[in-house]
């Protein structure tokens, strides 16, 4: 029995064997005259050759809607939506290309690959923006990004800010399940304290390109993040005592945006997107781009590639892909 092999393109699927040679059809325009408009045939030439560019236009913008191939039509649609199909080719819309570098076009395209390591924990503060901003973007949870300082001389309100709100059992265990916590010290960290190497001026760089990035002016200042990483909410200072308005303004803000991505979720959902699982219990929104013997591609929504082993999703996952593979007789 020969193994199965899939190609997924957005919503679409298609299950070929491995005996059977998928050859890309290529794209190419029309050969043009080299005689120019008045070579040897003169004005009659010139004429007749008016005439075909203005059949070859007509049939350009026709050939999408005819179902022309593409060989014949000799062109492809300068942007493309969902679902579009051309000569009876279906193409992928222009949101879900992956492209290349402007500045090295021939460079390989990396691929993220989840699903390795142990899935970090909810029960600390991240201290990478890139870390946060990630794994924001895949489980749809807002960032609670807290700029404080914590160095050789630490800010008072900033002390009192974790012990009333922080540091609490109660807010512990909400943010554990409801959002990411990011804490950017502008001091670089116990470990850093003092130190003047060239890990620590990066790091210190950094920060102040954070800092100035959301205008934080003074400590501490907290800014909530939708997942796209836009701001939503920012919270300058903390008054003594003023815990309960704190957090329940914090709370607002969370369900609000919580609620709105479960929105565009269920939009993205009829375009082939959905929650992935690691067995890590990493979990990725994405939709299958790429299944062949195990192994597979997803596509995030903005436009990241993923490689992964099916080996290493969660049973749920692994009975998903089976089941989509006993559709397909496979």
């Amino acid at each position: 029995m020969s193994v199965g092999r899939v190609l997924l393109f957005g919503s679409s699927v298609l299950f070929v064997s491995c005996g059977e040679l998928l050859k890309p059809r290529v794209i190419k325009p029309k050969a043009s005259n080299q005689g120019g408009l008045f070579g040897t045939q003169g004005a009659v030439g010139a004429v007749a050759q008016l005439k075909a560019k203005k059949e070859m236009a007509k049939r350009s913008s026709e050939g999408a809607q005819i179902g022309m191939a593409p060989e014949e039509v000799g062109f492809l649609p300068s942007a493309v939506g969902d679902n579009a199909t051309v000569g009876g080719l279906k193409l992928p819309s222009d949101s879900s290309i992956v492209w290349s570098s402007m500045d090295d076009p021939n460079a390989d395209i990396a691929f993220d690959k989840p699903f390795l390591e142990p899935q970090r924990r909810g029960g600390s503060w991240e201290n990478s923006y890139t870390n946060a901003r990630r794994e924001s973007m895949r489980t749809g949870k807002p960032i609670v990004m807290w700029f404080t300082n914590e160095g050789a001389t630490p800010s008072p309100i900033c002390k009192t800010l974790n012990r009333e709100v922080f540091g609490t059992n109660d807010f512990m265990k909400w943010a554990k399940i409801n959002v990411i916590r990011l804490k950017i010290d502008i001091s670089g960290g116990a470990g850093d304290r003092g130190n003047v190497g060239d890990l620590t001026t990066r790091k210190r760089k950094y920060v102040a390109k954070l800092k100035k990035k959301y205008s934080v002016l003074g400590f501490p200042t907290v800014i909530v993040l939708k997942p796209n990483g836009s701001v939503y909410d920012r919270y300058r200072g903390y008054k003594k005592g003023h815990k309960s308005s704190y957090w329940r303004e914090m709370k607002d803000a969370t369900l609000t945006i919580t609620h709105n991505q479960k929105v565009w979720r269920r939009k993205m959902a009829a375009k082939g997107y959905r929650s992935w699982k690691g067995r890590n219990d990493q979990v990725i929104f994405a939709r299958l781009a790429r299944y062949s013997e195990g192994k597979l591609t997803l596509i995030e929504p903005n436009g990241g590639k993923i490689q992964t082993q099916e080996s290493r999703l969660s049973s749920s996952d692994r009975e998903w892909v089976d089941a989509e593979k006993k559709k397909r007789g496979l």
